[in-house]
């Protein structure tokens, strides 16, 4: 039960990180300071960023095996995020590089993580 409580509060660091940017994304397109290109580059880039510290906070709060924790973490999101992109629009080739990117950012983070940990124990 320990350890759902944990990805609990790790989905909840990344959904907020992705709330908030995604908002101030939509603030800064509304008032048309970003270009269309760098748009669609930051609406890859925020939610990786959310899963980093989603990762890193998971990570920090485990054991051992950072690269594990933040595998388990990534496919925990990537299924919540699979879940919406079939509900709101179709599977694509691109999908499943963002699914693969997602798992990848999650482990990244959680690496870090565990090893800030580590180094703070030593």
């Amino acid at each position: 039960m320990d350890k759902i409580k944990k990805y609990m509060i790790s989905l909840g660091y990344t959904l907020g990180i992705i709330l908030v940017l995604t908002l101030i994304l939509t603030i800064l397109n509304y008032f048309d300071l970003l270009g269309i290109k760098v748009i669609n580059i930051l609406k890859l880039v925020v939610p990786i960023l959310g899963t980093i510290v989603g990762g890193y906070y998971a990570g920090h709060n485990s054991d051992r095996k950072g690269y594990q924790t933040g595998i388990k973490y990534g496919i925990v999101f990537a299924i919540i995020s699979l879940i919406f992109i079939l509900i709101f629009s179709s599977i694509t080739i691109t999908t499943f590089l963002y699914i693969v990117l997602i798992i990848l950012s999650s482990m990244i983070g959680s690496l870090f993580g565990i090893n800030k940990k580590l180094t703070k124990e030593n």
